[in-house]
């Protein structure tokens, strides 16, 4: 039974209450006090202008901020904050609320995964390489975390990196079949074939019908040869799912802040990376709908045209984007690219340079550039562009490749063997920059340097048909014959549709006097490509003109090189050339003659003497009744 207190019991306990109480509100000061401190320490809370946005979002960043500012030490008010203006695109104010909320709280994991979030997208890749790192420390079961992560070392070029933690992520979820996506990318991108088509098989077991696991796996069969499969990959990846293997529970609470256009910009923009393009299309249009205005809406909406092949609506958007808002620098370079493609490229050129006058430091604006002048012929401009696109980004990638094919196309083959030594310290493990840097080294007269690095890009790969054709070409060159011969017989076996290998393979064996495998492989080709142009008139050469009288064959040679000469109107010098062969091989000298007068006149406007000279040749032993024979 309890007792009541005394008199002096109650005085006892009033006074221990009121201690009690004095001695919280000491704390609480001292806490408020040192709070003020704090407060004063942390970065302040950021206000962009939002003047732009609409005024429901307007609104929405107003609470947030209120709150934020009426609770200054309150971390899920800052972080509230900083998604909030994340939702909507305000990238550098979200990265400042979230490190706020990241110093009142150090371990909070979702802080710290918003702040990457926002890193990775502003393109800070370091920067979020560095917090997602601490998010793993924070909450190692984070698997986005780690997802983000793999990602951002595959950005970042450091495939070791990629794979491991990727490998991490799959050997701690067996069914997850994105781990397993990204792993097949690294080792493909490290050349590891096989292993890529292990992991990626073992992901479309997993997710049988996502486009960019059947689009990946094609790619990854077709480099390895294994056309038909490819094929079928390829062709099933045209109509499958492209939702997300994935899903980043953290960019949902994103998503679920968004409102009115930047809601539909946002469906948009992930209904256009599943490749849903027609309702992104739809999406879009509602976005502008709200906001006329909103010129990254018109600009993508011009994007997403474009992949319909609906390049004037395309034209149409992006000429409003580029009125919406002057400075934005990627509706000037896809502009470009729309009007290049409706071969309007005088006022293409004036946008791709208005991109780069805008922001001569954006390294994509002068590499689309760079890739327009490459197009249309303008090497010399190129170059300048891609150097310049370097010195901007001396990380990336693309621009070092393009410069060394541009410098290769200006026949300065030694500067482009630098162009493609310095992409190789970017990539090491590339065999495709292997395989540029040989046919520089061929350019350049360096033939047996050129095998070895062409040898090195064989044993990472099981030997794409082009990689073989070079390495081909260089055996030719330091007279290795056999060697030369079947790698391109391999190449021609995994892809009979190259012409181009096959015109090379033609060459050598025609320049070896190996008439009859020459005819035999022509015959190939255009099983493979019928009415090839090139290939027929080739083949059409030989049947008129070869030694060996068990292969000639007039007629077939003058319907081939009619053939030729129909496709390629106006026939070149050569090819009428070829035409008045077949005329003479089947005794229809005359027709040879005058065909041989038209060759005369388009060899001179060509400007090519080596035609008229044998232009001359041919008519003496025609005018004679003589047809004409190789080696003669």
């Amino acid at each position: 039974m309890s007792e009541t207190p005394t008199g002096s019991g109650r005085r006892f306990v009033i006074l221990l209450v009121l201690l009690v109480a004095l001695i919280v509100a000491r704390v609480v000061m001292s806490f408020l006090e040192g709070g003020g401190a704090s407060v004063a320490a942390l970065e302040p809370l950021p206000s962009p202008d939002v003047s732009r946005l609409e005024p429901m979002i307007q609104e929405q960043i107003a609470a947030a901020r209120a709150n934020a500012t009426g609770n200054p030490l309150d971390a899920a008010a800052a972080a509230r904050l900083g998604m909030t203006y994340h939702a909507h695109g305000l990238l550098d104010a979200a990265r400042t609320a979230y490190r706020r909320a990241i110093a009142l709280t150090p371990n909070d994991h979702e802080a710290h995964y918003f702040l990457a979030l926002a890193c990775e997208q502003a393109g800070d890749l370091d920067a979020a390489l560095e917090v997602c790192r601490r998010v793993t420390e924070i909450q190692p079961a984070a698997q986005p975390a780690w997802m983000m992560m793999g990602r951002l070392y595959w950005s970042k070029g450091d495939l070791a990196q990629a794979e491991a933690v990727f490998r991490r992520v799959y050997e701690s979820d067996e069914r997850c079949a994105a781990a397993l996506l990204w792993l097949g990318r690294v080792q493909a991108r490290k050349g590891q074939m096989e292993a890529a088509v292990g992991s990626l098989e073992s992901a479309l077991a997993l997710a049988p019908d996502n486009r960019d696991v059947l689009y990946t796996l094609g790619m990854v069969l077709r480099d390895r040869g294994d056309g038909e499969r490819a094929g079928e990959l390829l062709r099933r990846s045209q109509a499958a799912s492209r939702a997300a293997l994935y899903p980043d529970p953290y960019a949902a609470q994103l998503d679920r802040l968004r409102t009115g256009s930047e809601r539909a910009f946002q469906t948009a923009y992930h209904l256009a990376e599943a490749g849903r393009l027609e309702e992104a299309v739809q999406e879009y249009r509602e976005a502008l709908r709200i906001d006329p205005n909103l010129a990254e809406a018109r600009q993508n909406l011009g994007v997403v045209l474009l992949g319909l092949g609906r390049v004037e609506e395309a034209v149409e958007q992006l000429r409003l984007a580029v009125q919406a808002d002057p400075g934005l620098v990627q509706a000037h370079t896809n502009l470009g690219n729309a009007l290049a493609l409706l071969g309007q490229t005088e006022e293409a050129a004036g946008h791709y340079a208005d991109a780069v006058g805008i922001d001569p430091q954006n390294p994509a604006a002068q590499n689309d550039y760079a890739n327009f002048l490459l197009a249309m012929g303008d090497f010399e401009g190129a170059v300048a562009r891609y150097r310049e696109a370097i010195r901007a980004a001396p990380g990336d990638l693309p621009p070092r490749v393009n410069l060394g094919i541009a410098l290769q196309n200006l026949g300065r083959a030694d500067e482009a063997v630098e162009a493609y030594g310095q992409a190789l310290a970017l990539r090491s493990d590339d065999p495709r920059l292997l395989n540029y840097l040989g046919r520089a080294l061929i350019d350049a007269g360096r033939v047996e340097e050129a095998i070895a690095y062409l040898q090195e890009a064989m044993a990472r790969t099981s030997g794409h048909p082009d990689l073989r054709a070079t390495l081909g070409e260089a055996f030719a060159r330091s007279d290795r014959l056999e060697e030369a011969l079947a790698q391109y017989r391999q190449a021609l076996a995994v892809a009979p549709t190259a012409t181009d290998i096959a015109r090379d393979f033609y060459d050598l064996l025609v320049s070896r006097g190996m008439y009859a495998e020459a005819v035999g492989a022509l015959h190939q080709v255009l099983q493979a490509v019928p009415g090839h142009a090139g290939a027929s008139e080739r083949l059409a050469w030989l049947l008129a003109t070869a030694p060996d009288a068990g292969l000639r064959n007039g007629p077939e040679a003058v319907s081939l090189a009619t053939t030729a000469c129909s496709i390629l109107e106006p026939p070149p010098a050569r090819a009428l050339l070829t035409l008045a062969a077949a005329y003479a091989e089947a005794g229809r000298f005359d027709e040879a003659l005058a065909t041989l007068e038209r060759a005369r006149k388009q060899a001179k406007a060509e400007g090519d003497d080596a035609a008229l000279t044998g232009i001359e040749e041919a008519g003496a032993l025609y005018a004679k009744g003589k047809p004409y024979r190789l080696g003669q």
